[in-house]
């Protein structure tokens, strides 16, 4: 849930990343822009054109916003007050040759006054999963036996991490 004031000034963004370390490398996989001047939320690519839909920035009340991960496929579908603004590859999202992994949150208020977040959480899928592992004998004349192994495990129970204001 985000609120942006009635008289926020400027920009402000959501980015989500795959790959972050304190001094680089970093790696974007959506970067939302909620712009005061054209009143309008929508993806930046990394060469700062939109590439996604416009949708009208909505002021003075909580709204959700929510980016539908898909590791398995790498896709993410952002929305913002239950309007879709892009679907896109998560890897490739707006820095390109990332990682299949959320690494960091930044809320970048780039001089605009206060936004407000609450109710962060994150959570993931359930059902059943499997790993594949395949084993592979050898013997000293170098013929060789393959068997492969699969690991099911059946997640019930999805994760929920939950970020409270102080």
């Amino acid at each position: 849930m985000a609120v942006h004031p009635r008289g926020l000034p400027g920009q402000t963004y959501f980015i989500l990343l795959n790959t972050y370390n304190d001094f680089g490398p970093y790696n974007w996989s959506i970067q939302v822009r909620f712009d005061a001047g054209t009143n309008f939320a929508q993806s930046i690519a990394y060469s700062g054109s939109s590439d996604g839909n416009a949708v009208p920035l909505v002021r003075g009340q909580w709204v959700e916003i929510r980016d539908e991960i898909d590791f398995d496929n790498d896709t993410q579908s952002f929305y913002y007050n239950n309007q879709l603004v892009v679907t896109k590859s998560w890897t490739q999202g707006v820095s390109g040759g990332g990682a299949l992994n959320l690494a960091a949150v930044d809320l970048f208020a780039n001089g605009a006054s206060p936004v407000y977040y609450d109710d962060i959480s994150l959570t993931g899928g359930t059902g059943a999963m499997g790993i594949n592992r395949t084993w592979t004998a050898t013997d000293a004349c170098l013929n060789a036996s393959q068997c492969v192994q699969t690991i099911t495990v059946d997640d019930t129970i999805a994760p929920v991490i939950t970020a409270r204001r102080p």
